[in-house]
C-alpha cells in the first residue's frame, strides 16, 4: 500500500505535501518542486512553514498543530 500511495503522490499533477503531527514534511511530490522551487531534499524533515509565502502565519500554523 505504501508503494502505491507514493506512486500516486509522485504522478499527481497538483502539488502535494504531506506532513506529520509536528508539521514536518514527510513527502513532497514533483509538482510541489515545480510550484515552490525547492528540491525534495531541501524540504523533507523541515517545518511546512518554510513553504508559506506569508511568514506571519507560520507561527499560527504551528499553534494549530499543537
Amino acid at each position: 500500500m505504501a508503494g502505491a500511495r507514493s506512486q500516486i503522490l509522485e504522478l499527481a499533477v497538483e502539488p502535494m505535501v504531506m506532513i506529520d503531527e509536528h508539521g514536518l514534511v514527510t513527502n513532497y511530490n514533483l509538482a510541489a518542486v515545480k510550484a515552490f522551487g525547492y528540491d525534495k531534499a531541501e524540504v523533507l524533515g523541515r517545518n511546512i512553514s518554510m513553504l508559506m509565502a506569508d511568514q506571519r502565519h507560520a507561527h499560527s500554523h504551528d499553534k494549530y498543530l499543537q
